[in-house]
């Protein structure tokens, strides 16, 4: 689809299994976090414009929000790092969607599914301090 220069969508803020997903930071509790929307954009030069729909009042009608573009930073050698960095910038657009309006969120899955059970999830150790480090300024 990218490669004829067509739009793909893809929901950020849904758990996926281990093997396509990295773990990543998502209101401060460790996710199962899609890597693609940056994977796609890296490796095609594909071009993120993150958007959200939230419903309005009168049943059947929608708001659709988008956003500028999503310029994606490369700040490391490691394409799989500079991944990781944008997967993680994209959580925190998704994050301030939900804080603007909570009302229109809820997860009928269990979201936080690495942060129950982390047992064989590759979670960085850098993402394991800083969880530690909030835990420990609480």
């Amino acid at each position: 689809m990218l490669s004829e220069n067509k739009i793909v969508t893809i929901v950020i803020d849904q758990h996926l299994a281990k093997h396509r997903s990295l773990v990543c930071n998502f209101f401060g509790q460790w996710a199962s976090t899609t890597s693609a929307p940056a994977r796609f954009a890296l490796e095609t030069g594909a071009t993120i414009i993150p958007a959200v729909i939230t419903r309005k009042e009168k049943a059947g009608y929608h708001h659709v929000k988008v956003s500028p573009p999503f310029y994606l930073e490369t700040p490391y050698p490691d394409n799989d790092m500079n991944i990781r960095h944008n997967t993680e910038r994209l959580n925190r657009i998704a994050e301030q969607w939900i804080r603007e309006t909570p009302n229109q969120w809820w997860w009928f899955h269990k979201r936080w599914k690495v942060q129950d059970n982390p047992d064989g999830w590759e979670i960085p150790e850098s993402l394991i301090k800083e969880t530690t480090e909030k835990l420990n300024e609480r």
